[in-house]
């Protein structure tokens, strides 16, 4: 409990809560591009895909201060999980900054300058499989720990179920890019896209309601 300070628990309701909005206003960027194009033939490109990098990074370091709000509230009660939390949160969301800041300061400069034919994330890719490595399976251990912490620590049972279904459906995704099935690789998407931030939005609002009960789990 130490380490749960006032500072934690502001960090762990704003960051929730910007995963949150940065997840809605990524679908919302998906469903324009959805009715920009009709069918879908191509990969996304610009400005679609410019709008969903930088948020996707916004996401990621809003995931990192998450991680380390819930590593302190936890790392007393739950000291493995924490650290599994910790790491795995860290590790997705740098390895997805770095996949994006690539795409942004190489990439594009690359493809203007004729080096290379395209600037989209194609699969099959290794940029692309990174991307893939930091969500299907860091991020979706990240709510594995996190939905542990919810329902042990917390008490929080409808968000950790939230947060558990949606990162067994990251790990179930990783089958997609491992065996070339890449429908499988939807499953994930329902799980980091959609799910993560729903859970989000409540573990930000419980955070933020609960604190100030006398003697609950978030105080």
């Amino acid at each position: 409990m130490d380490h749960w300070t006032a500072s934690s628990r502001r960090l762990a309701t704003l960051s929730a809560a910007v995963v949150a909005v940065v997840g809605v206003a990524y679908l919302a960027v998906i469903g324009s591009w959805l009715v920009r194009v009709g069918s879908p033939q191509e990969p996304i490109g610009d400005p679609f895909l410019l709008w969903m990098e930088v948020l996707t990074i916004l996401s990621a370091v809003a995931i990192a201060a998450l991680a380390t709000g819930m590593w302190a509230r936890a790392r007393s009660s739950l000291p493995l999980t924490a650290l599994w939390l910790l790491v795995s949160g860290l590790t997705g969301s740098v390895t997805t900054i770095g996949v994006h800041w690539i795409q942004l300061s190489a990439v594009r400069p690359l493809w203007r300058a004729g080096r290379i034919e395209d600037y989209r994330l194609i699969w099959p890719s290794v940029l692309f499989a990174v991307e893939y490595l930091a969500w299907d399976v860091a991020i979706g251990l990240f709510m594995l720990c996190t939905a542990r912490v919810l329902r042990v620590v917390l008490g929080e049972r409808i968000a950790s179920v939230i947060w558990g279904f949606g990162g067994v459906l990251c790990l179930v995704g990783t089958t997609g890019p491992a065996s070339g099935a890449m429908v499988w690789q939807n499953v994930a998407v329902v799980g980091y896209a959609i799910l993560l931030p729903a859970g989000a939005a409540l573990l930000s609002a419980g955070v933020w309601r609960r604190a100030r009960e006398p003697g609950s789990p978030w105080s």
